[in-house]
């Protein structure tokens, strides 16, 4: 009878089973706000909160909150010379919440980085691949059967 208590007390308090009001208290314990937003909405504000809490400025932590807050399977992350970087995911990103999306990685990135872009990749990159098995996921240098490889550079 006590580890049933128990294993639901856990239930309320994971940031994965909680709703409602254990939510907003486990958003409150690690200062993420839930402004009328949806308890799945706020479940994901809250682990990408918890990601830059504990975030050591390292590339692999803005990576994961960017999985977190976009749903994307595959980021890339471009260093850009100075001290900047974008961040790029396979999934579209809400224009409404592009800003917040901004908020968390800048505050994740490590001093002095600017994220200076986050947004979906291009799927026409240019890339090199000789690999006969699995063909590029971009375009490259054309061959006799192509008319036109991918692009090679963006202007900013």
């Amino acid at each position: 009878f006590p580890v049933t208590i128990l294993d639901d007390e856990i239930d309320l308090l994971s940031v994965d089973t909680a709703e409602g009001v254990w939510l907003d208290v486990l958003g409150k314990v690690v200062g993420q706000r839930r402004n009328n937003t949806t308890d799945i909405v706020y479940r994901a504000l809250i682990k990408a909160k918890i990601g830059v809490n504990v975030s050591e400025g390292l590339y692999a932590d803005l990576v994961n909150i960017f999985k977190i807050l976009t749903l994307s399977t595959e980021v890339t992350l471009s260093e850009l010379f100075p001290t900047e970087v974008a961040v790029y995911g396979n999934e579209e990103i809400d224009p409404s919440i592009e800003s917040l999306i901004y908020g968390f990685m800048q505050d994740a990135a490590g001093a002095g980085i600017l994220v200076s872009e986050v947004g979906v990749y291009d799927d026409d990159s240019f890339i090199f691949s000789d690999d006969p098995i699995i063909p590029p996921v971009g375009d490259g240098f054309s061959d006799d059967a192509e008319i036109e490889g991918g692009g090679f550079a963006r202007d900013y």
